[in-house]
């Protein structure tokens, strides 16, 4: 009983003291919800930073054994530019990405995206982020689970 009655202390009581020590309940629950919030947030934006296609280039990019075949598209392109902005690439062509557009345009062959860009520690340290903290599901996914209410919020799944 005494287990029971101690388990449930910090929903009943405000403040405890005795001696020297005071511990006010409601305001760790209050900062353990503060802080739950602030980590689902990070999974929305972790999450909604890029693309899956985006995410996708980058994680192969950062397997160093396998190579990374691709075929060029012209929405490549603006995928590129948009990891390199975030300088989570490193772009290894002399004439950037512009060149491995001119280069792969029209050969219509796949080829190994690895020979033209590399993952920097920055893309690294998203990836890992992204591991840790956005669940495993994909974009679309994401985003139906979030319009259905069906993200959870304070450890609720």
């Amino acid at each position: 009983m005494l287990l029971a009655v101690a388990r449930n202390l910090p929903e009943r009581l405000a403040e405890l003291s005795f001696g020297g020590f005071k511990a006010t309940f409601q305001s760790f629950q209050a900062r353990q919800e503060s802080l739950e919030d602030q980590v689902q947030m990070l999974a929305v934006l972790l999450g909604g930073l890029m693309t899956s296609y985006e995410y996708e280039k980058l994680h192969y990019l950062a397997h160093p054994d396998a190579d990374f075949m691709v075929e060029w598209h012209e929405r490549m392109r603006d995928e590129l530019y948009h990891l390199d902005a975030l300088r989570y690439i490193k772009v290894l062509c002399p004439g950037g990405i512009e060149q491995l557009a001119r280069e792969q345009r029209d050969t219509g062959r796949p080829f190994n995206l690895k020979e033209y860009l590399q993952i920097t520690d920055r893309g690294r340290a998203y990836l890992a982020l992204r591991e840790k903290y956005v669940p495993p599901w994909n974009d679309e996914d994401w985003g139906r689970r979030i319009a259905q209410g069906r993200v959870a919020l304070r450890g609720d799944e």
